[in-house]
């Protein structure tokens, strides 16, 4: 049973075992029909559409309760979903990195991923709807994805810009300017080279702190071997002096 603190550990190793069961009973031994089916597909339309061994493993899957592991605690219950159309949802991201490491070792490396319906760009999408979508938004889209009969997509572009990488960004985003909630692109990278400029900073007082202390510490040391020193060679001029005086006159 799932808790804010994901599944328990017993819990947790039975459904790793149950994976790799799933694995080595139908992911490997479907792998190259997998690829066939999908290049027989981009070979025959331009259509897209899931490659039949697929479908049957995503119904393999969710009836084994191997479906939406992505989804974490936190999100499920933002949701606000019938938890039969979660299915297996309810780790905590440590859990799941540990299941992504098991689907990974498919090849395709998704296609465990796309069967556990645990695939990108579904997986991010439908996090965001569950955790801020209208519950229009979530009957239309997060629903059918949930269920695996939908796909969805991520596009980020601008014209003349690439944009698929996040610092070629040029437009401005802005929210609500008549009540005062303007945020533009441009200011928001400014906070985010603030933050990481005041990260680097008490980063540097941080070392520069420990230095100070490695200096403290070297010199305290330094008066403590010379305190030592000091009182060897007081002690010895002490006992030399005594000796001398021991011997006396001869009577």
């Amino acid at each position: 049973m799932a808790t804010p603190t994901g599944l328990s550990a017993t819990a947790f190793e039975a459904l790793k075992a149950k994976l790799w069961g799933f694995m080595q009973a139908e992911i490997y031994p479907n792998e190259q029909l997998f690829a066939a089916q999908s290049k027989a597909i981009g070979e025959a339309s331009h259509d897209w559409h899931w490659p039949p061994v697929l479908l049957e493993l995503k119904r393999k899957a969710k009836a084994q309760g191997l479906w939406n592991l992505f989804l974490p605690v936190d999100s499920a219950a933002a949701a606000g979903i019938d938890q039969r159309v979660l299915s297996g949802g309810g780790l905590t991201n440590r859990q799941y990195a540990e299941i992504c490491e098991i689907m990974g070792t498919s090849c395709h490396a998704e296609f465990a991923a796309m069967a556990c319906n645990c695939a990108s760009p579904d997986t991010g999408n439908m996090e965001v709807l569950a955790r801020y979508g209208t519950a229009e938004q979530k009957r239309r889209w997060l629903v059918p994805l949930l269920e695996g009969r939908i796909r969805s997509c991520f596009a980020m572009t601008e014209p003349g810009v690439a944009s698929s990488d996040a610092t070629n960004i040029g437009i401005s985003i802005a929210r609500d300017e008549a009540r005062g909630e303007a945020l533009t692109l441009a200011l928001a990278l400014a906070l985010a080279l603030a933050l990481t400029v005041a990260v680097a900073v008490a980063l540097a007082l941080t070392v520069a702190v420990a230095l100070a202390l490695a200096r403290t510490l070297a010199v305290t040391l330094a008066l403590a071997l010379t305190l030592a020193l000091t009182l060897a060679l007081t002690r010895r001029a002490a006992s030399t002096s005594s000796t001398g005086a021991s011997g006396g006159a001869p009577d």
